[in-house]
C-alpha cells in the first residue's frame, strides 16, 4: 500500500498585464504561502517551478479525501490576488476518484470524477 494516496498538479496563471518584477515577487510569494499551507495539510515532496506566465506545483498527501481538499482550495484561494487564477487536479493514486479545482481570488469550484464503478465497455 502506498504511502501517499493523493497526487496534487496544480498551476496558478498569472494576469498578462502583471510586469516581470512584479510577477517575480508574486511568485515568491506565492510559493511561501502555498508552500506552508501544503505543509501545514501535511503534504510531501512539494515542488513548484515556474513556467514564465505560470506557476506550477506537485505533491502528495496521504489521502484522497475529499473534505480536506476542499479546505486546501480555501487557503490556497485565499493568498490569490486579482491578478492570479488556476487550476488543481487532485487524484487518487487507485484511480478511484479524480478531483478538478478551479481556483480565483477568495474563492473555487470543484469538479469530481467518481472512478470507481467506471470500466472499459470495449
Amino acid at each position: 500500500m502506498a504511502k501517499y494516496n493523493c497526487e496534487v498538479i496544480g498551476v496558478l496563471q498569472y494576469s498578462p498585464d502583471m510586469g516581470y518584477h512584479e510577477l517575480y515577487e508574486m511568485e515568491e510569494r506565492l510559493i511561501d504561502e502555498i508552500h506552508a499551507i501544503l505543509e501545514h495539510a501535511g503534504a510531501e515532496h512539494i515542488d513548484f517551478w515556474g513556467t514564465g506566465d505560470a506557476l506550477q506545483l506537485q505533491c502528495e498527501l496521504q489521502e484522497y479525501d475529499e473534505h480536506a481538499l476542499a479546505s486546501l482550495s480555501d487557503e490556497i484561494a485565499a493568498v490569490l490576488s486579482d491578478d492570479v487564477a488556476g487550476k488543481m487536479c487532485c487524484v487518487d493514486k487507485s484511480l478511484s476518484g479524480l478531483s478538478l479545482f478551479f481556483l480565483a481570488p477568495g474563492r473555487w469550484r470543484r469538479e469530481g470524477l467518481d472512478l470507481a464503478d467506471t470500466h472499459y465497455q470495449g
